[in-house]
């Protein structure tokens, strides 16, 4: 569900929140949020639009579009940013940066997850980690793994769905179970359980359009021997009997 515009709240610092403010200087700092469950819109000071996916959250400090147009990141947001030649826009997650003048793109960088990825819609990006750079082109994607620091560059698989969760749509590459239901969870505000761990294994491949729960559930029900029962906000898959 799109939320009109994300709950913005207000915190000040008695020391800067970005970096290379001193310890003098008092920063108020805006906290963007989107729910589990919620996807949500906001526009920054320069124009720049920015549609936060669920269980996700950006920060930047009030000075920012003065000296700088920094934001971090946790978790996933689709960026359209406002062009200024002078003053770059540069999102932080975590371990990557990723430095734009005016495009638009999107990083996916849920801590949970361990891969940092930026998708390329439109211009040009740089991302920058462990003191490496990469420069993508649109419908090219960076992945940076927290777990070894490899950085790699990757054309999108589906062209012609770059950035699926925009259009509530859901696209997986041979992802697994579980890995899927860490999705459906934040997605839907869901709590899964599994009666048996060896269906977590099982792998989907494909694009759910119009991703309600029903949808996606019925996709993993008549792919593969799972069934799916739902209790409230529960949902339990087990091994379908024979």
């Amino acid at each position: 569900r799109w939320t009109a515009a994300a709950a913005i709240i207000a915190v000040a610092l008695t020391t800067g929140y970005f970096a290379g403010k001193g310890p003098e200087a008092q920063v108020n700092v805006f906290e963007c949020i989107a729910a589990n469950g919620q996807k949500s819109t906001v526009t920054l000071p320069d124009g720049t639009k920015v549609m936060l996916n669920s269980g996700s959250s950006l920060r930047y400090a009030s000075d920012y579009n003065v000296k700088n147009r920094g934001i971090e990141l946790n978790g996933e947001a689709y960026f359209e940013v406002a062009r200024n030649e002078e003053i770059p826009f540069i999102v932080s997650a975590k371990q990557m940066k990723v430095e734009v003048l005016g495009t638009k793109f999107n990083v996916r960088a849920y801590s949970s997850e361990p891969e940092i990825v930026a998708t390329l819609v439109e211009g040009s990006v740089k991302a920058i980690a462990d003191g490496k750079e990469m420069i993508i082109k649109p419908a090219e994607e960076v992945h940076y793994d927290r777990r070894n620091g490899e950085m790699r560059k990757l054309e999108v698989p589906n062209r012609s769905h770059l950035i699926p969760w925009r259009d509530n749509e859901l696209f997986f590459n041979n992802n697994s179970l579980k890995e899927i239901s860490v999705i459906l969870e934040r997605m839907y505000n869901v709590n899964i359980i599994f009666e048996d761990d060896s269906i977590t294994e099982y792998t989907y491949t494909g694009l759910v359009r119009n991703s309600s729960l029903s949808n996606v559930l019925d996709l993993i029900t008549a792919t593969t021997p799972v069934e799916a029962q739902m209790y409230y906000n529960t949902i339990k898959f087990s091994k379908r009997q024979k």
